[in-house]
């Protein structure tokens, strides 16, 4: 891991010009309206400091604030310890969305069961406890987006995806409980401290 630490150093750079570097983490679905807010306001606050993004499961988010690949994180489930601090930044909720299937397709595809990691799946499984097995599992947001709108079904969804679904095919499923996450941001308070920056942008971000 202090190999691929360097590698993603070496690749990203420091090129002239440039003061310092933030390297970060993101829970795969937490760029669109998080992640990608906090880094566009970065390069309008800040052009010198230049950024690297790495997309990644709670795992993952966790083994890359250990080894220093990473110098803060969006996630649901952080885990503080030594250097890091973490603070709640909102909350995702998530509804079950119906979507019609386009013309051609004669049936809808079914549900689609999306895995936001571990606190959504054990809120699933008791709010959904004698359901039969899903039609298809994903691991993305974008991606249950992109296959509900090829063949139509139901699945749960940010509801700040919302305003990007196709006009006229979706609605919200009537009586499906509203599942919840909170959202944090973590950081490295050894190296966010020499940042002035952060503090208020990182206060700034909302979820």
């Amino acid at each position: 891991m202090t190999q691929l630490w360097r590698q993603a150093r070496y690749e990203v750079g420091l090129p002239s010009g440039f003061t310092s570097i933030c390297t970060i983490g993101c829970y795969v679905d937490l760029w669109e309206g998080l992640c990608a807010t906090f880094l566009d306001r970065l390069r309008g606050l800040d052009p010198a400091v230049a950024a690297a993004v790495w997309p990644g499961d709670q795992r993952n988010i966790d083994r890359w604030l250990d080894t220093g690949l990473v110098d803060i994180a969006f996630c649901y489930a952080p885990q503080t310890r030594g250097a890091f601090a973490a603070r709640e930044i909102g909350e995702d909720s998530f509804v079950q969305v119906a979507f019609d299937p386009p013309p051609g397709v004669e049936r809808s595809g079914g549900y689609v069961y999306v895995d936001y990691g571990d606190r959504f799946r054990r809120d699933h499984a008791i709010a959904f406890s004698g359901a039969p097995p899903p039609t298809v599992t994903l691991a993305s947001a974008s991606w249950a987006i992109d296959h509900l709108t090829r063949w139509g079904g139901q699945g749960y969804l940010p509801r700040r995806r919302l305003a990007e679904l196709p006009a006229g095919r979706t609605r919200l499923v009537a009586d499906a409980p509203v599942l919840r996450q909170t959202v944090h941001l973590v950081e490295n308070t050894a190296t966010t401290r020499h940042w002035p920056w952060f503090a208020a942008l990182a206060a700034a971000i909302k979820a």
